[in-house]
């Protein structure tokens, strides 16, 4: 999960879209703070989990969103 924040190299007059992919390559699961692009994230500042549940957010001075993706299973990806 560590590298390139979300949305890096997005135009800004791209459509923001309705949801985030986060992908874990480690064999564990990964708790890890992820930064949405500011033109990813025009809709606001709310962050849902799968299941429709809040999730820890916070906008930055950068413009980027940034959230706590929790519990992100080993090889595999949550959305949000």
């Amino acid at each position: 999960m560590p590298g390139a924040p979300a949305g890096a190299g997005v135009r800004a007059d791209a459509p923001a879209p309705a949801a985030v992919e986060v992908w874990n390559t480690n064999s564990w699961p990964v708790t890890d703070v992820v930064l949405v692009h500011a033109a990813m994230s025009k809709a606001g500042d709310r962050v849902e989990d799968e299941r429709g549940g809040p999730v820890l957010s916070q906008r930055l001075a950068s413009g980027e969103l940034a959230f706590l993706a929790e519990r992100v299973p080993g090889f595999g990806a949550r959305r949000y």
